[in-house]
């Protein structure tokens, strides 16, 4: 089934991808994990926490209806897609987003 994602903020589905971080623990509960960060500047690793005890990947979304496109390479207020696995379930949810958030019925 083909669905897209809706902006959180407007309702609007013209997103553009700008930012990739993947968390992977190496052994079950260990603190530090291995992270992984792409963008248009390149591929960045290195060690970290993330925020649950599996693995973690977050992708950061900039909209052509909320943002300026001289802003999109500060992900600190762009809506972020987390998606993370805890006990054999995989969930999902929008974080990383400092500006309000405008709900939208769909």
């Amino acid at each position: 089934m083909l669905q897209y994602l809706s902006c959180p903020r407007c309702g609007s589905d013209n997103l553009h991808q700008i930012h990739v971080e993947v968390g992977f623990r190496r052994q079950e509960d260990e603190p530090e994990s291995l992270i992984v960060n792409i963008d248009k500047a390149g591929v960045e690793t290195c060690i970290g926490g993330i925020e649950d005890r599996r693995d973690d990947l977050k992708i950061a979304f900039a909209c052509e209806s909320c943002d300026t496109s001289e802003g999109w390479t500060d992900i600190a207020d762009k809506p972020q897609l987390r998606i993370w696995q805890h006990k054999g379930t995989t969930y999902m949810e929008w974080v990383g987003m400092n500006k309000p958030v405008k709900l939208t019925n769909q």
